[in-house]
């Protein structure tokens, strides 16, 4: 079978393949002389060079801090607050000023926000129509509650959530600017709380979002946290599900030892929207809605509330009564 290919000459001898011809092309020199250089190839010493020098550059600016430190003076209350989804007509306003004027008002309470404090739609669409303010409005929302807190010395941490985290998008953290102007910390991701009250220590696990999710079981995420990221916690705290729900479990130690881990999945301050009814979710009733509390005792217990209303009541009381919570 004849080659594919042609001939230069009137004889068969002069018949050349199209392989040939191919392989000429690729090795013919050119006339023409190149007087500009052609650019050196780099080789891997000098790219895994340069990608260091810069890891180098990358590790000299500002990191996100996964583990805080706080000393507090005395017996105090931490407030779980997270998922509020400003902007949303859904939203329940009055209820966050409520908590907000609570904290701010009650000595020895502080605020942890746990995401999701803005609905942040805004690439169009049917989540953006849904919204009665849209999101510079939301923003502007968030920064004056983080503020009011912050001024107050009430701000502990700020956690980023998933709706906060899509202004990333546009290359800013709103969360990330307005924590440092109140000289809040700020945490993505997984973070570990140590707080001191006295000889005592607390550990707290908190995260928006926790991997996991139980239909029996709304502290489920929280109570797996303690197997995979929590280890050793007091308290793990998160936010997301819109699943509010408190719980408390013994651990056995090494040793034979045992203790108690309390387990916080924040309640959401927004009752519904079109996406939870296309789901086929029913409109949220306060009792499954809005923040959590703990009390951290001088003495080393927890005292767990579901409602932070309730537990501001409760400080209150026990400071008129000039007693101490055991």
């Amino acid at each position: 079978m004849r080659k594919e290919g042609m001939y230069y000459g009137a004889t068969e001898n002069t018949f050349i393949s199209r392989e040939e011809i191919l392989k000429k092309m690729k090795t013919a020199k050119s006339d023409a002389e190149f007087i500009t250089p052609l650019p050196d190839e780099k080789d891997f010493e000098y790219w895994s060079e340069r990608f260091k020098e810069r890891q180098e550059k990358v590790e000299e600016t500002p990191k996100i801090l996964q583990h805080m430190e706080f000393r507090l003076p005395r017996t105090s209350t931490i407030a779980f607050i997270g998922d509020q989804h400003v902007g949303s007509p859904e939203t329940n306003y009055k209820r966050i000023e409520e908590e907000l004027k609570a904290i701010i008002e009650t000595p020895n309470v502080y605020a942890i926000m746990m995401g999701d404090t803005v609905d942040g739609f805004f690439w169009g669409g049917s989540a953006q129509m849904e919204q009665m303010e849209q999101a510079p409005e939301q923003y502007q929302y968030m920064r004056a509650m983080i503020k009011h807190l912050g001024k107050a010395g009430k701000l502990l941490v700020g956690f980023g959530g998933d709706h906060d985290g899509w202004a990333k998008r546009m290359g800013t953290d709103a969360i990330s600017q307005f924590t440092k102007e109140v000289e809040a910390h700020y945490c993505y991701g997984v973070g570990y709380i140590t707080i001191y009250i006295g000889d005592k220590d607390f550990k707290l696990t908190c995260a928006h979002r926790f991997p996991g999710s139980s239909i029996y079981n709304n502290t489920h995420p929280q109570r797996r946290a303690l197997n995979e990221s929590a280890r050793g916690a007091d308290i793990i705290a998160g936010g997301h599900t819109h699943r509010k729900g408190i719980s408390e479990q013994g651990v056995k130690e090494f040793g034979g030892g045992g203790r108690s881990v309390h387990f916080h999945s924040v309640g959401s301050y927004k009752a519904s929207d079109d996406y939870a009814r296309k789901l086929g979710f029913s409109k949220q009733t306060p009792s499954e809605m809005f923040g959590t509390a703990s009390i951290l005792s001088a003495d080393g217990n927890i005292t767990d509330f579901y409602d932070i209303l309730e537990a501001t009541k409760r400080v209150k009381e026990i400071n008129l009564a000039g007693k101490k919570l055991t």
